[in-house]
């Protein structure tokens, strides 16, 4: 095993040196000025110091709106005075030539800074590091994106340690060909808020080093570093959102906007349903304005939290208001990932894992989410069936439903009625398929809204229980969100596809998960898979686990403590084990109050299974798995409840208390 060098590497690692000699590393001090319209990149090594607090909300609708009246010349040709919420929050177009202290001023001689492709789908980040050798002071300040622009932007990290946040090929959108990772880079020394995905997000980072930080307010993880070689992450504190105010759909009206205005200022003469684009695209903008209004302008308030308004604008609130007040979509609060995205199911061990990872008195203290499954419409495949996405890779959603159970984009008959977000998408795919968007600068190759289904918008004709043009019933895929990411619940610390890994004096208390159960949309699938990129059978969004090791080999897990975990429906797991994990070490780890199947519907619909409450699960293809002592006690579950659940009938039990 190689635990040992992973604590001496983690250990050896100190801040990195941006100079030698008697020349003291560069400073640069952020202030609020820095940001005002856009992410601050750090291209160059340094120290980059905190002088204030900040609250990231570049181009917002108060600036947008003091440029229309003052100084209108600075604004691109063509933009929309007097302005609106629909068009802030992202870079303008003049803007792929600004960033950072450069002024506003279009025309500037400097070299452009926003890159089109990476910033296509707007500011990714408050910061991005793509130099070496570089340390973010947050000098006891806050740096968190501000509650408006985390409206407006639906995927960001606070902090992106890349020149983009995708390894190229992958993501909603083609961010660009070359991915620049941070290398040698430190975070220390305060507050990381509020955050719509990421405190904290990398690819192929090498010697990181995250120390003394609390993480508040982020609604994905507060760490995700994926394909990391050699991190530590040492005195950090963790707690996840709590007034999330719409759902992930409300993601997909924004990342629609450019394909419809792409449309409209090209005069494209398109129409869905006898409506044109210019209809559709005004709806949607008049929807999101009004969602802005009640949420950013207004603050209304609805069980003491800012709430769309059911009275004034009740098809918005039906639509994207989110009823849990938490992300709807898998939570964690740190994740160690092979290299790419993190959003499919449970990996077994990568050729490129992971490496040399440690995590030292790190503490998570409030992780809720509401898992929600979003059933998506399949595209056969030569192999496995696809989901039917838009461009952006959001799924057509025509089987989602209000929360009094109400059909938002069908009628009890199965016949499309539609709304803002699926007409939206509908237009723009009949528009990629009569070609309007052959010269255009925006990728369409994701896009699966077919001819067929189409024709079914356009028809009004049943969808559920019916027959399409080619005679075959319609097909569903399940277990997946609203970009059709597996769904796999709520999680502490995410630990898959990574080698030699030690995680010592953590903790884990207030693990929640709301999520109702999988729907029988899909049939029984317990046994099986209905989504392509799972990897475990059965609905998986219901769970909620301390600990997950997936993929994952030569890992210590020592003096860990895990405190009040509930799932409304599924699972509860102190430590998981799974997949083809190997070497896997637990040492002095307390499980204390795991509730699993809190509010069982009845009758329980398949593929939802009975849920079973375990301090330690280890799965079938595991192997060299050892325990040092677990003390379980208060397990409930209305299936099986024990400390430890060992499938292979060969791990080293040894020092259980009851």
């Amino acid at each position: 095993m190689l635990i040992t060098s992973a604590l001496f590497l983690s250990l050896a690692f100190s801040t990195p040196e941006v100079s030698s000699g008697p020349i003291d590393p560069p400073v640069t001090w952020l202030t609020q000025d820095n940001f005002r319209y856009g992410t601050y990149l750090i291209d160059r090594p340094g120290i980059y110091r905190l002088a204030e607090d900040i609250s990231f909300n570049p181009n917002s609708l108060e600036t947008l709106q003091s440029l229309c009246s003052d100084e209108p010349a600075l604004l691109p040709v063509g933009f929309d005075c007097p302005a609106d919420a629909y068009q802030s929050g992202t870079p303008l177009p003049s803007q792929w030539r600004y960033g950072n202290s450069e002024p506003f001023v279009p025309g500037g001689p400097h070299e452009p800074r926003y890159d089109p492709a990476a910033f296509g789908l707007g500011f990714f980040a408050a910061v991005a590091i793509s130099a070496d050798g570089v340390t973010l002071d947050l000098n006891g300040h806050t740096l968190e994106q501000s509650e408006e622009h985390a409206l407006q932007q639906r995927f960001f990290a606070v902090v992106e340690l890349a020149n983009q946040p995708f390894v190229p090929g992958q993501g909603p959108a083609d961010f660009g060909s070359e991915l620049t990772p941070a290398r040698e880079v430190s975070i220390v020394n305060g507050t990381i808020g509020r955050s719509a995905h990421h405190g904290i997000h990398g690819n192929a980072n090498e010697r990181v080093r995250i120390e003394n930080v609390r993480f508040v307010d982020y609604e994905v993880a507060a760490v995700a570093l994926n394909g990391v070689d050699d991190a530590l992450l040492r005195n950090l504190h963790a707690s996840n959102r709590n007034d999330v105010p719409v759902l992930g759909i409300f993601s997909a009206a924004r990342f629609i906007k450019p394909y419809l205005d792409y449309l409209v200022d090209g005069g494209a003469s398109v129409q869905l349903n006898g409506q044109s684009v210019q209809v559709l695209r005004d709806r949607l903008r008049s929807a999101i304005n009004h969602v802005h209004h009640d949420l950013i302008v207004e603050r209304h308030m609805l069980e003491d939290r800012p709430q769309i308004n059911p009275l004034i604008h009740p098809v918005e609130f039906r639509l994207f208001s989110n009823p849990s007040g938490v992300v709807d979509g898998n939570a964690y609060g740190f994740v160690i990932n092979p290299l790419g995205v993190a959003v499919n199911g449970f990996p077994v061990q990568p050729a490129a894992p992971a490496r040399h990872v440690t995590f030292d008195n790190v503490h998570i203290d409030g992780q809720r989410g509401a898992v929600t499954e979003v059933v998506a419409l399949a595209v056969p495949g030569d192999t496995v069936d696809r989901a039917v996405v838009d461009p952006i890779g959001a799924i057509f959603q025509t089987r989602n439903q209000d929360s009094d159970g109400a059909w938002l984009t069908i009628d009890d008959d199965g016949a499309y009625v539609g709304n803002v977000v699926a007409d939206a998408q509908a237009i723009v795919a009949k528009a990629i398929h009569l070609g309007l968007f052959d010269d255009a600068p925006l990728s369409t190759a994701r896009n699966s809204i077919s001819p067929e289904i189409l024709a079914w918008v356009e028809g009004s004709v049943p969808q559920h229980e019916s027959e399409t043009d080619t005679d075959e019933p319609w097909r569903f895929l399940c277990n997946g969100d609203s970009m059709f990411h597996v769904n796999k619940g709520v999680i502490g610390f995410k630990i898959d596809g990574a080698r030699d890994v030690l995680l010592r004096s953590t903790s884990i208390r207030g693990l929640a998960n709301v999520g109702a159960a999988g729907v029988d949309t899909c049939g029984d699938y317990s046994d099986g898979l209905s989504h392509p990129a799972a990897t475990l059978p059965g609905y998986g969004g219901t769970h909620v686990r301390g600990y997950t090791f997936a993929g994952s080999r030569d890992v210590l897990l020592e003096r860990g403590k895990i405190k009040m975990a509930g799932a409304e429906v599924g699972d509860s797991i102190g430590v998981d084990v799974m997949t083809d994990s190997e070497d896997i070490v637990i040492r002095d780890v307390q499980v204390r109050k795991l509730y699993g199947g809190q509010s069982l519907p009845s009758p329980l619909p398949l593929p939802n299974l009975i849920p079973d409450a375990y301090g330690l699960r280890v799965g079938a293809q595991t192997s060299g798995v050892t325990l040092a002592g677990l003390c379980a006690r208060e397990l409930s579950a209305p299936g099986d409840s024990a400390p430890v659940f060992d499938a292979t009938g060969q791990a080293d039990i040894g020092g259980l208390c009851h």
